[in-house]
């Protein structure tokens, strides 16, 4: 194929897609600014977003040389929020999270104006609304980072397009492709999932005849068995939250204010109703009534009024209906032929929605502005290093798009270049990410912290966050707002610890769990880690050697209640050295491992017949030789 062949098919394409616009490249000129959007910014907006990329990198150093990982966690591959990703791990393999992040945002801004357009034409709207498409690629969503509901939308119409193009007599392959995008609509967002089903099915029921349409709903059996199925499996975390956070007003404001700022704002909705309304006075478009057009939004604005927020763990849940509202509102709304003001309507969208990208631009711009300091503070994060991010507890506002978008932002660092970084999100409790944390320890010692504020403030937080056991911290760098600063090592003459959880307590230099003096056996130890199982320990060798030595066992704080086993790993996990069962009140365990060609080993105790209250495990004597 030659370049002018392959040229043509690319503009009937893009005429295919405006369809009604007098002009087709104003689709091509917002793909452009979608795509400035995405990719001249270093970072994309979006409160959760930088934790979501965080996931994806700690999903992809999973099979990493890092083996305390595959401890703390695990993948649960029966979840709305598969598709996003497993497609995002292979681009954060390929290309780092980061990058991996802004492919699927350019999926998203790419593909919902197509698929959104196809649906409009399949139920016989203007297909020209379709640029609305891309107002929905940086809505609510976008804003706050809700990827796996960013990427559903285009998914969502490619459903409902394929639906209503089924016809009344549909053939196997078009019910096995609607199927299939059903499939993957519910492995990539619940509540989309949702949604989509009900215009479905409402969509079938409206058309009537339906015994000779019943081959139309039949993608819908295997669909409901897979949903009965997941909510068997995950009925008690799905509904571990009661209902909260009914309609109101402020929830109202989010309708015009939703696709510029991440919580309700009266300036912003102004401007947002503004828009509406200087479209509408100079297209003056007629209502359709027809069921297939009207209904979809009638349920959208149904489940916006009517949900709470809060549902199954899961926050904004009828907010986010306000997206739905604004990309279903098109199909009802029908341009007048008879007036030669009216008709140029589809100019009045383009300029409208053209204002919207560029604005994006403006505001993207200066959002990274604001973030210049803190890629300045996380460039002197060591690769690899744990992070505690406490702009929450210091300044998480941010001027351009509002309250919470800087809460996450420290996750763009281990994100980057691995780590794991500490807050609420890191713990993993959602049902919907792949990631689930194990009935393991929970990650204690955060060398480095991040904040945004002033440096008094800053203080203040670690004062009040900061044990006896970990020491005090310094600061490493203040820029622009942001300020690193770093814990004290935890360590002894031989070893630096990197990383560390356990079931109980802190982990203690030369002291045992309690903070009392090392003893095992009714043997004293000077030197040692005092910690609690289970738990899990990494230390780095601070120099070459050919064996560690030391020994292991309860604590005698204890008494000779405890029980527990000793292990020693390579940072790969292959086991050096075990213990067996110990009980409390034996004498330590002596060990030799090799080490030549380590730089850290895995240090781990494990509970013996269940919780155990009394683990108080010893590490004693370690040295180098």
């Amino acid at each position: 194929m030659n370049a002018q062949s392959m040229g043509g098919r690319w503009v009937g394409a893009l005429r295919e897609l405006g369809a009604e616009l007098p002009v087709w490249p104003a689709y091509a000129v917002c793909f452009v600014l979608s795509l400035v959007a995405i990719w001249v910014p270093h970072f994309p907006a979006g409160v959760d977003l930088p934790q979501h990329a965080n996931i994806f990198r700690l999903w992809s150093d999973l099979g990493g040389d890092h083996y305390e990982l595959r401890e703390l966690y695990r993948t649960n591959l029966f979840t709305p929020y598969l598709v996003p990703y497993a497609v995002a791990l292979v681009f954060t393999k390929l290309f780092g999270a980061l990058a991996a992040t802004k492919f699927l945002l350019t999926f998203a801004a790419l593909a919902t104006p197509f698929f959104l357009t196809r649906w409009l034409r399949a139920i016989g709207a203007a297909p020209a609304f379709g640029l609305l498409g891309f107002v929905a690629s940086f809505d609510y969503c976008y804003l706050w980072g809700f990827v796996s509901c960013t990427l559903a939308i285009p998914l969502m119409f490619a459903y409902l397009s394929e639906f209503e193009t089924q016809g009344d007599h549909p053939g196997w392959h078009k019910v096995a492709r609607t199927s299939l995008l059903a499939s993957l609509l519910f492995f990539s967002h619940g509540i989309t999932f949702g949604i989509s089903l009900v215009i479905a099915g409402s969509s079938w029921l409206l058309r009537g005849h339906w015994f000779s349409r019943l081959r139309c709903a039949l993608h819908v059996v295997p669909l409901g068995a897979l949903a009965c199925l997941w909510l068997a499996l995950r009925h008690k975390e799905a509904s571990a939250d009661a209902l909260s956070q009914w309609f109101d007003s402020r929830r109202a404001v989010h309708l015009f204010s939703g696709a510029f700022t991440t919580f309700p704002d009266d300036k912003w909705a102004i401007v947002g109703a503004s828009g509406v309304a200087l479209f509408l006075v100079l297209a003056r478009p007629k209502l359709s009534f027809a069921p297939l057009r009207w209904v979809p939004l009638a349920l959208a604005v149904a489940f916006f009024v009517a949900l709470p927020d809060v549902i199954a763990s899961t926050w904004y849940v009828a907010t986010r209906f306000c997206v739905f509202i604004h990309v279903l509102a098109p199909a009802v709304l029908v341009p007048r032929t008879s007036d030669r003001l009216a008709r140029q309507w589809p100019w009045v969208l383009f300029a409208l929605v053209a204002a919207f990208l560029v604005l994006l631009n403006v505001r993207l711009n200066a959002f990274n502005r604001e973030l210049d300091g803190f890629r300045v503070v996380a460039a002197l994060v060591p690769p690899g290093a744990d992070v505690q991010t406490l702009v929450p507890e210091t300044e998480s506002i941010d001027p351009v798009f509002g309250p919470a978008e800087f809460g996450q932002i420290p996750a763009w660092v281990t994100a980057q270049q691995g780590g794991v970084i500490a807050n609420d999100m890191a713990i993993m409790p959602y049902y919907q990410i792949p990631i689930r944390h194990q009935d393991a320890p929970y990650l204690q010692h955060y060398p480095f912290t991040i904040s945004h504020g002033s440096y008094a403030r800053t203080r203040g937080v670690l004062r009040r966050l900061t044990t006896t056991a970990q020491g005090p911290a310094k600061l490493v760098k203040e820029s622009g707002g942001w300020v690193l600063m770093k814990r004290a090592d935890l360590e002894t003459p031989d070893f630096t610890v990197v990383r560390t959880g356990q079931g109980w307590g802190e982990l203690r230099i030369d002291r045992e769990v309690d903070g009392g003096r090392l003893a095992v056996g009714h043997e004293a130890y000077e030197h040692g880690l005092g910690t609690h199982a289970a738990s899990i320990i990494r230390i780095h060798l601070k120099r070459a050697a050919r064996i560690v030595v030391g020994a292991c066992g309860l604590d005698d704080s204890a008494g000779t209640r405890g029980h527990a086993a000793f292990r020693i790993r390579s940072s790969k996990g292959q086991v050096l050295f075990e213990s067996g069962p110990m009980a409390g009140g034996a004498r330590a365990e002596p060990f030799g491992v090799n080490v030549e060609g380590q730089t850290e080993l895995l240090l781990e105790v494990d509970e013996v017949g269940g919780t155990n209250a009394y683990a108080h495990a010893d590490w004693v004597n370690l040295s180098l030789h």
